[in-house]
């Protein structure tokens, strides 16, 4: 997970097996916290989505999601220990927990978080050396391919009619959901891993920057999140208006 990082190389094999298990631990924790989130969402939206076979396929997510909370529980125990949520994380899960309307819990759950985790499984499957892991990712992969669809999907349908607020509402929350994830200086990803570094008794903001300008595992995930699933999708449902498609190119996430 850490090629092309300056720091790896210099550790004892001792301290990069410790490293790779504490990293790991951690990520593994954020996909717990995730799926976590994606339980509570998906039963909200139960109730509220306006037709049947949404409401059908929102239930089974219900059971999904369950399932994927349970084994990632499981299997991070068993591997060091469960880490806190990411503030940034937690805060993107309260905010859609709270929102009234179902429209953003789908966009912010289904394609936002759900494309995060899609990508994060992803990088974490072509990595890992465990067989277990590797077949615990393929099927939650497959679960998490299916929520992404349904998400487009039922937001394709509801787009078209939906009041100018509530649009851009949407894209102002896409916009700064993408903004905060994309890793690129201090204050921007998932930073939280710097309490790993501190718990390795090492300069935590020195080791972010290596990661950040360096690591291959981390220009591999923003090149398959943004690249791949979010930014494509968010074009084919129209949320990158030309409202705000010039903040998203002033990130350098759109050309």
């Amino acid at each position: 997970a850490f090629m092309g990082t300056e720091f790896f190389p210099r550790l004892s094999s001792e301290e990069q097996k410790e490293v790779e298990i504490r990293v790991s631990a951690w990520r593994l924790s954020q996909f717990l916290h995730g799926e976590q989130g994606a339980l509570l969402v998906a039963s909200q939206l139960v109730n509220p989505l306006p037709e049947l076979d949404c409401k059908l396929y929102a239930s089974t997510q219900v059971v999904d999601e369950g399932r994927h909370v349970e084994v990632f529980e499981r299997y991070v125990k068993k591997l060091h220990k469960i880490y806190p949520v990411d503030p940034l994380l937690k805060g993107l899960i309260d905010e859609i927990l709270v929102s009234e309307h179902w429209e953003l819990k789908l966009l912010g759950m289904q394609m936002l978080i759900e494309g995060l985790a899609i990508a994060a499984f992803n990088v974490m499957h072509k990595q890992t050396g465990d067989p277990t892991l590797a077949q615990l990712l393929d099927y939650v992969l497959q679960d998490e391919g299916r929520h992404v669809n349904f998400g487009y999907f039922a937001l394709k349908r509801a787009l078209p009619d939906m009041e100018a607020s509530k649009h851009q509402m949407l894209e102002d929350f896409a916009l700064r959901a993408c903004d905060s994830m994309f890793a690129r200086d201090e204050r921007t990803g998932f930073q939280s891993i710097r309490g790993v570094w501190k718990e390795m008794g090492w300069d935590a903001d020195a080791i972010w920057r290596d990661t950040m300008t360096n690591s291959q595992t981390a220009k591999a995930f923003n090149r398959f999140l943004f690249t791949e699933v979010l930014i494509p999708r968010l074009q084919r449902l129209g949320l990158i208006t030309s409202r705000v498609q010039t903040r998203y190119r002033e990130i350098g996430l759109v050309d």
